[in-house]
């Protein structure tokens, strides 16, 4: 199987190209747009992009979800 081995910036490593071949779902750090230290995990997953069918490595859906600032914050109303 074909895939892109560059996500993020990241170039996957042999053992974690074994991994992703054998199904497993891997961990690595990459660096956002603003420069700030990211960890990503996920698994190879075939996709769609534009139409075309292709395997490729997905993060977990829990990677880019965006925190609300309201939940790490509590609504007390003082008086």
């Amino acid at each position: 199987m074909n895939f892109n081995q560059v996500w993020g910036g990241h170039q996957f490593t042999p053992t974690e190209v074994k991994s992703l071949l054998a199904g497993e779902e891997i961990q690595f750090e990459i660096k956002t747009k603003r420069g700030k230290a990211m960890q990503v995990h996920g698994k190879l997953a075939q996709q769609v992009y534009r139409g075309h069918q292709f395997w490729g490595f997905k993060p977990a859906d829990d990677v880019f979800s965006k925190r609300s600032k309201s939940t790490s914050h509590s609504r007390r109303k003082y008086r």
